[in-house]
């Protein structure tokens, strides 16, 4: 009865999304280490181990790259009927949020089923939003919980 009721005068949930601060230092931190250990293991360097070593770390560069790329701003809208409008780059898409997704007081994890049939995750960190927002976001998930994923198998 009080979900029922709860999710009668829910009001829509707007959280504009920054880039994170704590996102790109994690990645870096990340680059480093990896770079630090690609490094310590070609330690004797010849020619071949001087070329694999290039290769990797170019990669390393490229995947970093492609990860930062990621740290963009988003608006997620959450609507009445449990679904999300999330917006980037003027392109707004319909989603539900999956069961799979993960919230806590540091950072959420949200998972989401696209209407085309795609899958979407967006890693929130506390420097994202507004704290005021994060705090309802939390709530809100609490509150109403995640809607369990319809599947089309049959359960016996």
């Amino acid at each position: 009865m009080s979900q029922n009721l709860s999710r009668q005068y829910a009001t829509p949930l707007l959280l504009n999304v920054a880039c994170s601060k704590i996102y790109r230092n994690l990645v870096l931190a990340i680059f480093v280490l990896s770079a630090l250990s690609v490094y310590l293991i070609f330690t004797s360097f010849n020619t071949t181990s001087s070329f694999i070593f290039i290769c990797v770390l170019l990669g390393l560069i490229y995947v970093t790259y492609s990860t930062l790329a990621n740290n963009r701003e988003y608006e997620l809208n959450w609507q009445e009927n449990n679904y999300w409008l999330i917006t980037q780059n003027n392109k707004c898409e319909t989603a539900e949020l999956c069961e799979s997704s993960v919230i806590t007081s540091f950072c959420a994890v949200l998972n989401f089923n696209l209407k085309q049939g795609k899958r979407q995750t967006i890693l929130l960190f506390n420097d994202n939003v507004d704290a005021q927002s994060f705090r309802r976001l939390r709530v809100r998930v609490k509150v109403q919980g995640i809607k369990p994923q319809s599947h089309d198998t049959i359960r016996l």
